[in-house]
């Protein structure tokens, strides 16, 4: 079986195992955004549906639209404008785990407020700007990827489509917005920190984002730091570099829960250090369905090591858990045999 169909088919079985569920600002710079320009929509621009109208009438926008009426934008999207706008697809919400009908007003006005710019940008527009302000405030880079181009980082689908009243953009990915104020989710501590900008990069847009954001389904994030990652072996990086399948295992064989249930407990120092091995997410070496790979603990004069890696950190308490920061990335023993 290729190694890429048994990572996915193993991080599937090691979820629905343990019974998980499914801002810092975005990269700064300076804005160069350009004067709105007529996004390459034709003379007759009256005979165009509004943002509104196209929304309405994708069928894999049905959540999206849900949010926007839900925070008042439909309006807007009908009757204003010029905006850009970045459309979630129902794969975004899916993906992410937000319902739109449970999710806290302010929170569900933030996040759609930072899928929506003023102005309507064609591509070429947006690639000049380097960056754009979303009506949430802050910016969203914009830069060229080797399938296309990206906001921030979820890749654009397709072409704009040009509106009477500004452009459309259909995206896999949701943008989550800063969070404010002294608590924050486990993803909002791993934003604010500063030193996992690389473990951050191999989360966004995935599932584990959503989970880390929404989410009481982990207890504990060890999450390496980005001079954990520059110390990888140049074999290794190189590896996780070109193989997004096993990032997303390594990712996965740092989230700990070990409780299963409830999922509401956070996993501490303290707790760990009172633990011989802690099990992980990811299926032992040598097949499915025999237990899943568990991490040594250990109580040393340096402090307290989990499998190889040093607890740097402890005890950053989350609205959802506990994130401690580690001195090395953990490498499941499943992925050493395919590293040269």
């Amino acid at each position: 079986m290729p190694k890429r169909l048994l990572y996915t088919l193993l991080l599937i079985m090691a979820a629905l195992a343990a019974c998980t569920s499914t801002e810092n600002t975005a990269p700064g710079g300076d804005i160069l955004a350009p004067l709105p320009t007529d996004s390459g929509q034709s003379a007759d621009v009256e005979n165009l549906p509004t943002l509104t109208e196209l929304i309405a009438a994708d069928p894999e926008l049905v959540f999206f639209a849900s949010g926007l009426n839900s925070v008042g934008l439909t309006d807007d999207l009908q009757n204003g404008g010029p905006f850009t706008v970045f459309a979630m697809s129902n794969v975004a919400f899916s993906t992410t785990g937000l319902i739109v009908s449970q999710a806290d007003p302010a929170l569900l006005g933030s996040i759609m407020d930072t899928h929506v710019v003023n102005g309507a940008f064609a591509e070429a527009d947006l690639l000049a700007s380097g960056s754009v302000v979303p009506l949430a405030g802050g910016q969203l880079p914009i830069s060229q990827a080797e399938n296309g181009m990206k906001v921030w980082y979820a890749p654009l689908r397709g072409e704009g489509r040009p509106a009477s009243n500004g452009m459309l953009y259909v995206i896999d990915t949701m943008l989550l917005p800063p969070e404010t104020g002294p608590e924050m989710s486990m993803w909002g501590v791993l934003q604010a920190d500063g030193r996992f900008t690389r473990f951050i990069s191999a989360i966004e847009g995935t599932a584990v984002m959503g989970t880390l954001r929404f989410s009481e389904a982990i207890d504990a994030v060890l999450a390496p730091t980005d001079e954990a990652f520059a110390n990888l072996p140049a074999n290794v990086a190189e590896f996780l570099e070109n193989d997004p399948f096993a990032m997303e295992f390594v990712v996965t064989f740092h989230l700990l829960a070990p409780d299963g249930w409830p999922q509401d407990a956070d996993l501490t120092t303290a707790d760990m250090a009172g633990m011989a091995e802690i099990p992980t997410k990811v299926p032992v070496h040598g097949g499915v369905g025999f237990g899943f790979e568990k991490l040594a603990v250990n109580s040393t004069e340096e402090g307290l090591r989990i499998g190889e890696a040093l607890v740097i950190t402890g005890d950053m308490d989350a609205t959802n858990g506990s994130v401690h920061a580690i001195d090395t990335v953990l490498i499941p023993q499943l992925l050493l045999e395919d590293i040269q």
